[in-house]
């Protein structure tokens, strides 16, 4: 299947999902069902999900297991699957997210290759091996979301020689006030622990750019619904 095909089925069976979404009451949740929505809808993201996605499966081979962590509506595991994986575990902790994820797997015909598990992916308990890890679960920085938290539990899980994508992180730090800055690099195989701002204070200005897998990367800016530019404000 090729990524316009995907794409547009993809819109199809969430446009007639969307009755009742924005006025359910899930605020309680770590992402709403209308968040997560909006992310799937996000063509830019999509499509550099779905190459990376591609050229880590054809790098795996066969017999690719899969875990996608903060699933949502089950954009990326449907990805993995569509590209050859042979099974995928879709962790999802919003339980209304979850129904629509396995709705939207169910359309796309992949019910049979999924396991759903409704629960929290920082402190889920896993069995068996798992040879590539995708999560969509950050939106700008590393300093309130889970990603580095769900990437340092689910390695244990992982084979050594398992994908992780988003694979690492590039990340330029400006101080606003004084104009001082300095880069970060992150890497999700050698643990992630957040960012270090001890050097800055007061507003940061946090842009910067993430590689997918190999060379599929997004910078700052380029879609509306991951990794965009953020303002931090730092304690002195």
């Amino acid at each position: 299947m090729q990524f316009e095909d995907f794409q547009h089925k993809l819109q199809v069976v969430l446009g007639m999902k969307k009755e009742g979404i924005y006025s359910l009451s899930d605020r309680d949740h770590k992402l709403r069902l209308s968040d997560a929505l909006f992310c799937a809808e996000d063509i830019v993201r999509n499509r550099k999900f779905f190459v990376a996605i591609q050229k880590a499966l054809q790098n795996l081979g066969d017999e690719v297991v899969v875990i996608d962590a903060g699933a949502g509506t089950g954009v990326l595991g449907i990805m993995t699957l569509i590209h050859g994986a042979k099974h995928c575990t879709f962790i999802e902790e919003n339980p209304y997210t979850m129904e629509l994820c396995k709705q939207v797997v169910e359309s796309f015909g992949y019910t049979h290759r999924s396991d759903f598990l409704l629960w929290d992916a920082t402190n889920i308990n896993l069995k068996g091996e798992y040879n590539l890890l995708v999560s969509e679960t950050i939106r700008s920085d590393f300093q309130s979301e889970d990603f580095h938290h769900i990437i340092s539990h689910l390695k244990p899980y992982l084979r050594e020689d398992a994908i992780i994508i988003p694979e690492r992180f590039e990340m330029m730090l400006t101080e606003t006030k004084t104009g001082k800055s300095y880069t970060q690099y992150l890497s999700s195989y050698k643990g992630i622990s957040g960012l270090d701002l001890q050097d800055l204070s007061w507003e940061v200005e946090v842009q910067g750019r993430v590689y997918l897998y190999d060379d599929v990367c997004i910078d700052s800016g380029d879609c509306v619904s991951f990794f965009n530019a953020a303002r931090l404000y730092v304690e002195s």
